[in-house]
């Protein structure tokens, strides 16, 4: 349905940006639920303190990772090490 609609040179709806934006990030089909394939993606939103950022922004310009690489790994990690990953 998108593809038609830019083929057409029409532009895309607020609803159909939405649709798509949410299929792609979030692996969400409005009609069917959850998309084939798709990694199911959470929200995460928080603050932290500027040594940790700093750390941060270090380990990404080191490892070349995103910062969503090095949160997941480190928690993944963590929760490996104490025994309380999800593969118990």
């Amino acid at each position: 349905m998108f593809d038609q609609r830019e083929e057409l040179g029409v532009g895309l709806t607020n609803a159909e940006k939405q649709k798509r934006y949410r299929s792609q990030h979030y692996g969400l089909d409005s009609e069917t639920g959850y998309v084939e394939g798709v990694e199911i993606l959470h929200r995460l939103q928080t603050n932290i303190n500027s040594v940790a950022n700093a750390n941060l922004k270090r380990l990404v310009k080191k490892t070349g990772h995103t910062r969503r690489q090095i949160i997941q790994e480190a928690i993944n990690d963590l929760a490996e090490r104490l025994g309380c990953n999800s593969d118990d």
